[in-house]
C-alpha cells in the first residue's frame, strides 16, 4: 500500500508541475507543435487547477471521516484519471476546436483531486504504521519530490526533442491510469488493516452525527494543533515564493535527504517536544540561508544547498509528526483542514510580493528570511506547550465522545468498540463528556 500510494503521489506531482515546467513551450504557435495558448489562457490552467485546493481538502477530509480514507482514495483517484484523460485527448488532436475547453476542463477536474490525493496517506497510514510513521512519511515526501523533479528536469528535455505536446501528453497519459494504483492501494490497505487492526477504517468516528456536534468537534483541535498548523503554513509559504532557478537543488535535496532523515528520526525516537525544537532550529537555518542569498557578496550555491538540507529535515519532521499532533479520532478531517490551510495561507504570499518582486529581488529574499524566522518562533512556541517527555495519548486510554450518547445510532458509530450500548445509549465504557454535552444528554433523556 505504501509503495502504491508513493506512485500515486509521484504521478500527482508530475501532472501538477508539468504545466509550470512548460510555460514557454505551451505558448508556442501550433505550427511549432505548441498549443498556441495566449498568456491569459496559460494563466487559467494554473488558476483553475489550484483554486479548488482552498476547499477540496477539507471536503475530502470530511468524506474520508465518514466513508473511510480508502474510499476517498478511490473516488479522487477516479477524478484524477478523468481529468488527465481529458487533457490527453485535448493535446493529442491538433487544431481541434474544443482543445482549450477540454484542456481547461481536464485541468479543473485534476485540480479537484490533487490535494486530497496529496494528504490522504496520513489517515490511511496512521493506524497501519503506528511505530514507523516517520519513515513512511519520509518516503512519501521523497516520492512527491520525485514527481516534481520529473516535471521540471525531464519535461523541458522532452519538449526540446519531441515537442511540447508530447511533453504534456506523457504525464497526462500516465495520470489517466491513476485509478489503477488507487484501487490496488485501497485494497492492500484494507487487507493490512484487517490483519492488524480490523477497526482501522470501518469504525472511524463520523464527522457529523448532527449539526449540533460541529462546535464540539472544533474543541478536539487544541492549541497544539492550531500552533502546528500556523507554523506549517509559514513553512509552506516559503516554498511558493522561491525563484524557479533555485527549485531543483532544494527539491533534489529533499528527494535524497528525506528517507535518511526519516530513518534517523525514527531511530532516535524523539519526543514531539524535541521535534518541535528541531523544527524551530531548521527554520532559523532557513532564515540564515535566505539572508545569505540576499547578500551580493555570497555565492548562492552554498546557501541553496543548506536550504535544501534544512527543507528536507523540516518537511520530514513536520509530516512525520502529523500522527502525534492531529486528533486521533478525527485524523481524516484534521488532515483535510491542514491540507486546505496549507494551500490558502501560503497562496497569499505571491500576491503580496507580486507588485514589487521584480524591482527588488534581494528585498523579497529578506522578507522570506523574516517569514522563516517567524516560523522558527512559532515552532519554538509550540515546543513550549508540549510536555518534555512523550506521554500516552489520552484518547487511547479513554473513549472521548463529542455528541449526546443517548442517540443510539450516533453513539454506536462513535463508540464502535463500546461494550453493551443499551436502548438508552448507555455504554459500559468510560465516556468523557463536556459539561454542556452532559446537560444536553440529560435533557434528551
Amino acid at each position: 500500500a505504501a509503495a502504491l500510494i508513493g506512485v500515486i503521489d509521484a504521478l500527482n506531482h508530475y501532472t501538477r508541475d508539468v504545466v509550470g515546467a512548460l510555460e514557454v513551450p505551451l505558448q508556442e504557435p501550433v505550427l511549432k507543435n505548441g498549443l498556441g495558448l495566449a498568456a491569459n489562457e496559460y494563466g487559467l490552467l494554473s488558476t483553475f487547477y489550484f483554486t479548488p485546493n482552498a476547499v477540496m481538502p477539507l471536503l475530502a477530509g470530511c468524506y474520508a471521516q465518514i466513508a473511510g480514507p480508502t474510499h476517498c482514495l478511490i473516488v479522487f483517484g477516479l477524478l484524477a484519471s478523468i481529468g488527465c484523460a481529458l487533457m490527453l485527448v485535448s493535446v493529442s488532436i491538433p487544431h481541434y476546436p474544443l482543445l482549450r475547453p477540454l484542456l481547461l476542463t481536464g485541468r479543473v477536474i485534476a485540480g479537484i483531486s490533487y490535494e486530497p490525493l496529496d494528504f490522504i496517506w496520513v489517515p490511511v497510514f496512521a493506524p497501519l504504521f503506528p511505530n514507523q510513521f516517520m519513515t513512511v512519511s519520509s518516503l512519501i515526501n521523497a516520492a512527491q519530490r520525485a514527481g516534481s523533479l520529473l516535471a521540471f528536469a525531464v519535461s523541458p528535455v522532452i519538449s526540446e526533442s519531441a515537442g511540447p505536446r508530447t511533453a504534456l501528453a506523457l504525464p497526462c497519459m500516465l495520470g489517466s491510469f491513476l485509478l489503477v494504483p488507487a484501487l490496488a492501494a485501497a485494497r492492500a490497505a484494507r487487507a493490512a488493516a484487517s490483519a492488524t487492526q480490523p477497526s482501522a477504517y470501518a469504525g472511524a468516528v463520523p464527522f457529523v452525527c448532527s449539526i449540533r456536534q460541529l462546535p464540539h468537534l472544533l474543541r478536539a483541535f487544541d492549541r497544539v494543533y492550531w500552533l502546528f498548523l500556523l507554523s506549517a503554513c509559514m513553512l509552506y509559504g516559503l516554498s511558493i515564493t522561491v525563484a524557479d532557478q533555485l527549485v531543483l537543488l532544494p527539491e533534489f535535496s529533499i528527494l535524497i535527504g528525506s528517507p535518511v532523515v526519516g530513518a534517523l528520526l525514527e531511530r532516535w525516537k524523539l519526543s514531539l517536544h524535541q521535534r518541535a525544537r528541531l523544527l524551530a532550529v531548521t527554520q532559523f537555518v532557513l532564515a540564515a540561508s535566505f539572508a545569505a542569498l540576499a547578500s551580493a557578496a555570497c555565492r548562492p550555491l552554498a546557501p541553496v544547498a543548506v536550504l535544501g538540507i534544512s527543507w528536507a529535515v523540516a518537511h520530514t519532521c513536520m509530516w512525520g509528526s502529523a500522527k502525534d499532533v492531529f486528533p486521533e479520532r478525527y485524523i481524516a478531517v484534521s488532515s483535510g483542514l491542514a491540507g486546505a490551510s496549507l494551500n490558502v495561507g501560503p497562496a497569499m504570499l505571491p500576491l503580496l510580493f507580486a507588485p514589487w518582486a521584480g524591482k527588488n529581488g534581494s528585498l523579497v529574499i529578506l522578507v522570506l528570511a523574516g517569514f522563516a524566522a517567524s516560523a522558527s518562533a512559532s515552532f519554538f512556541a509550540l515546543s513550549q506547550v508540549l510536555p518534555h517527555k512523550q506521554t500516552a495519548n489520552a484518547e487511547s486510554m479513554e473513549v472521548r465522545c463529542f455528541a449526546p450518547v443517548n442517540d443510539v445510532e450516533c453513539a454506536s458509530r462513535i463508540l464502535p468498540h463500546a461494550e453493551g450500548i443499551d436502548e438508552q445509549g448507555q455504554s459500559s465504557k468510560k465516556i468523557m463528556l463536556d459539561p454542556e454535552l452532559d446537560a444536553l444528554a440529560q435533557s434528551h433523556r
